[in-house]
C-alpha cells in the first residue's frame, strides 16, 4: 500500500512553494513550443477551404497542399504495421540460467495481456501518430486497481451483491500538451544523465471519483482530505484546456480553428471566476465536472535536506493545494513514464515530420499556387480598346460577349494575354519538392509509386533502394527496441512480479491464477514462481525487447530475402561438413588447421549476413555450435588421448564408432545422431 508522506516541520510549505514556482516556469518555458504544436496540427489537417488571397489579385489561388499528412500518414501506417505484424510484441531473452524456462512462458503471458487486457494496438495508434508529427510520444504504465459493488450469482443461483476487485496492469498515451518536463532537464528518470528533478502529467477526474477516493480505505487509495476537497471543488469551474478547446474547433470549423493565446497564464483565474460568475449571457454558475490536478513525481527532501526521496503528488495549482500526497509505490523505482521520439533532437523532445516539412509545405504551396494562378492568367485575355468605344467602366467581359461598334473592330479592340507561361515554376516546384523528401526520406518508392525509375530497373536494384529508403524509419523503430515501447514490456513483467505476491488485496494474486491456466503445465508453474517468490528483480534475469526488428521490407521482399537465404544456407552447410571432417580427420596437422580457421571464417561471415538481414535468432540458423567449435579446438575426436581412431576420409560417408563417448557433441553431429542442420 503507499504509504502517506511524512513531512517534516516546514517541509510541506516548502515545497508547495517550490513546486508552484517549477510549474510556473515550466509552463511559461513550454509555451512557445505548445504553440508550435498548435500549428504543426493545423499544418497536417492542411484545410480545403483557405481564405480569400487578395494578392496578386482578388480571388488569387491560396490552396495549402497536404504534403505533410502524405508523409505523417505513409510513416504512421509503415510503424504500426512493423511493430505489430509479428504475433508476440515483445520477445524475452534470458540474461541467465535461472531464467532460461520462464522466458518464453513470460512472452506467451505479455501476448495473452496485450490480447486481452492492455490492448497495445490501440495505445499505439495515439502515441505513434502524435510521435510522428510532433516528434515525441510518451507511454505510461502502472496498476490500475479498483474496487466496486457488482451483481452476481451465489452457489444456489440467487442473485446477491459483492464488492469486485480489479487489479491489472495498463499501458496509456500521455498527450504532449498534458506532460510537463522541466525545461533545464531532457531525461525523464532523475538518475539519467540529464534527469529531472520531478514530471508532472495533467489529469481531470470527476468529482464524484474524487470524493470516493476521499472516503475510501482500499489498498491504493489513502484517504484525501475532506476540507481540501470541499476548496477546490467550489473553486473549480468545468472548461477544457487551450489545446482541448483547439481540437475541438478545429473538427468543427471547416477553415481551421484561431490559434489559442498562452496557457501559462490560464490557472490565475480570476475573483469572478472563483465566484462562478461566468458574465452577462451565462446560466449561472456552471456544473464542475471534472478537477484538473497536476500527477507530480518529484524527488525531494521530505524529512529535511539530508536525503531525498521519490514522492507521488497530486496538486492542485490554483489553490496550491496537495490532495495527495504518498512516496513512490512502485519497487522497480523509475517513474512510470516511457518516451519514444520519431528523431532525436538535442533535448527531451524529439523532431518529428511535422517539424520536417513545415517550411517544404508552405513553399511548394506558394509554387502550386504561384503555377494555378499563372495558368489561370496565361489563358485568360484583356482588352483594350479606344475612348469612346461601346465599352463602359469595369464592364465583366465572359465567353460568347458580343461587343458592338460603329467603326472597325481592329481599331476600336485589341487583346493579349494577362501573363505569360513561366517554364521554370514547374522545375521550381519539383526541385522543392525533392528537397523535401531529402528531409523526411519519404519519397515515391517508400509510397508506392516507381514511375521515376527506368522500366527496366532490375529487382536486387529495387530491393537496395527500398532498404536503403528505409534507414530512417529504422532508426524509431531501433530506438524503440532499446528504450520506450520494449521498457514498457519490462515494466509489465516488474508490476505483476511485485503485484502477484503482495499480501494485500490488489487484484495480483488473481490475475496470476487465470495467467497460470491459460499457460498450463509445466509453463504457468515457472511464471508464477518466477512472479509470486521474487527473490531476483526480473530487470537482472530477463532481457525484454519488441519482436519488430525493421520496416525495409514488406511480405513479398521478406519472402525474396529468407528465399535468398535458403538457397545460401543450402550451399554453406556442406561445405561446413567437409571442413568440420577434414579438420577432425587430421588434429594438429596444418591441414587441419586451415580446415578449422576456414570453418570459423565462413560461419563468422554467414553469422555477420545474418544480421544484415535483421534475423534475431542467428544463432539457431549458424552451422557450428558452441560446443561443436569446443570440440573441434580441443582436438576432436581424433586428437583426443584413447579417443579411438581417426574419422574417415573428407569425401567418404562418415560411419559411426562404438568406440568413441556418444555424448561428444562433435561425433554426434558427424555420426548424423545430432540435430539436424
Amino acid at each position: 500500500m503507499p504509504d502517506p508522506i511524512r513531512w517534516g516541520k516546514g517541509r510541506e510549505a516548502k515545497f508547495i512553494d517550490w513546486i508552484g514556482a517549477e510549474l510556473i516556469d515550466g509552463l511559461a518555458a513550454r509555451d512557445p513550443l505548445l504553440q508550435q504544436w498548435l500549428r504543426w496540427l493545423q499544418q497536417y489537417a492542411a484545410p480545403a477551404v483557405s481564405a480569400t488571397k487578395n494578392f496578386p489579385y482578388d480571388g488569387a489561388a491560396n490552396y495549402v497542399l497536404p504534403l505533410t499528412a502524405t508523409d505523417v500518414d505513409q510513416l504512421f501506417a509503415k510503424f504500426l504495421q512493423t511493430i505489430h505484424a509479428p504475433e508476440d510484441l515483445w520477445t524475452i531473452s534470458p540474461m541467465n540460467e535461472r531464467w532460461v524456462d520462464t522466458a518464453k512462458p513470460l512472452q506467451d503471458m505479455l501476448t495473452w495481456l496485450d490480447r486481452n487486457i492492455l490492448k497495445m494496438f490501440n495505445v499505439n495508434k495515439r502515441v505513434i501518430l502524435e510521435m510522428t508529427k510532433l516528434g515525441t510520444g510518451i507511454y505510461k504504465t502502472g496498476w490500475d486497481y479498483q474496487r466496486y459493488p457488482t451483481l452476481t450469482y451465489d452457489p444456489a443461483g440467487r442473485v446477491i451483491r459483492v464488492d469486485k476487485t480489479r487489479g491489472v496492469p495498463f499501458v496509456d498515451h500521455v498527450r504532449l500538451a498534458d506532460f510537463l518536463i522541466p525545461a533545464y532537464s531532457y531525461a525523464i528518470q532523475p538518475d539519467a544523465q540529464g534527469g529531472a528533478p520531478w514530471v508532472a502529467e495533467r489529469v481531470r477526474i470527476a468529482v464524484a471519483t474524487l470524493r470516493r477516493m476521499a472516503t475510501a480505505t482500499a489498498p491504493f487509495l489513502p484517504n484525501i482530505d475532506q476540507e481540501t476537497l470541499d476548496l477546490i471543488i467550489k473553486f473549480e469551474e468545468s472548461g477544457a484546456t487551450d489545446y482541448d478547446e483547439y481540437v475541438r474547433k478545429a473538427e468543427r470549423e471547416v477553415g481551421g480553428a484561431k490559434l489559442p493565446s498562452s496557457e501559462s497564464q490560464a490557472w490565475d483565474k480570476s475573483a469572478t471566476e472563483m465566484a462562478g460568475q461566468t458574465g452577462a449571457g451565462s446560466a449561472g454558475t456552471k456544473v464542475v465536472r471534472e478537477i484538473e490536478l497536476w500527477e507530480i513525481h518529484a524527488r525531494y527532501p521530505t524529512k529535511g535536506d539530508s536525503g531525498e526521496e521519490d514522492i507521488v503528488i497530486w496538486f492542485h495549482q490554483p489553490t496550491r493545494k496537495i490532495v495527495r500526497g504518498v512516496y513512490g509505490y512502485y519497487t522497480h523505482g523509475q517513474r512510470p513514464y516511457d518516451v519514444v521520439r520519431y528523431f532525436p533532437g538535442e533535448g527531451f523532445y524529439g523532431i518529428g515530420v511535422c517539424q520536417q516539412k513545415e517550411v517544404f509545405q508552405q513553399m511548394a504551396s506558394d509554387l502550386f499556387n504561384f503555377n494555378w494562378d499563372n495558368v489561370l492568367l496565361a489563358n485568360s485575355r484583356m482588352v483594350v480598346a479606344k475612348s469612346g468605344a461601346n465599352i463602359a467602366p469595369g464592364e465583366p467581359f465572359y465567353p460568347n460577349k458580343v461587343w458592338i461598334v460603329d467603326d472597325d473592330v481592329r481599331t476600336s479592340f485589341g487583346v493579349f494575354p494577362m501573363a505569360d507561361i513561366y517554364q521554370s515554376l514547374p522545375l521550381l516546384q519539383s526541385n522543392v519538392q525533392a528537397l523535401g523528401e531529402r528531409r523526411t526520406g519519404i519519397s515515391d518508392i517508400q509510397l508506392g509509386n516507381i514511375q521515376q525509375l527506368p522500366g527496366r530497373t532490375p529487382a536486387t536494384t529495387m530491393l537496395s533502394l527500398l532498404q536503403e529508403g528505409s534507414r530512417r524509419p529504422d532508426l524509431t523503430i531501433k530506438d524503440m527496441r532499446y528504450e520506450g515501447l520494449s521498457t514498457v514490456g519490462l515494466r509489465i513483467v516488474q508490476l505483476l512480479q511485485q503485484y502477484a505476491s503482495s499480501p494485500l488485496n490488489v487484484g495480483g494474486q488473481q490475475l496470476l491464477e487465470l495467467v497460470t491456466k491459460t499457460l498450463g503445465m509445466p509453463e504457468g508453474q515457472n511464471v508464477a514462481e518466477k512472479l509470486s517468490t521474487p527473490f531476483e528483480d526480473a530487470a537482472l534475469g530477463i532481457g525484454v525487447s519488441i519482436t519488430a526488428t525493421s520496416g525495409s521490407a514488406n511480405k513479398e521482399v521478406e519472402r525474396q530475402g529468407f528465399t535468398t537465404l535458403l538457397q545460401l544456407a543450402a550451399g554453406l552447410y556442406p561445405q561446413f561438413l567437409q571442413a568440420v571432417q577434414l579438420a577432425a580427420s587430421a588434429p594438429g596437422t596444418p591441414v587441419g588447421a586451415v580446415a578449422l580457421q576456414s570453418a570459423h571464417g565462413l560461419q563468422e561471415l554467414f553469422q555477420r549476413l545474418l544480421e544484415q538481414y535483421d534475423v534475431r535468432n542467428p544463432e539457431e540458423i549458424l552451422a557450428l555450435s558452441r560446443q561443436t567449435e569446443a570440440a573441434l579446438e580441443q582436438g576432436g575426436a581424433g586428437g583426443a588421448p584413447g579417443a579411438g581412431p581417426p574419422l574417415g576420409p573428407v569425401a567418404g560417408p562418415v560411419e559411426p564408432n562404438p568406440g568413441l563417448n556418444g555424448n561428444d557433441p562433435l561425433q554426434a553431429l558427424l555420426s548424423g545422431r545430432g540435430a539436424p542442420l
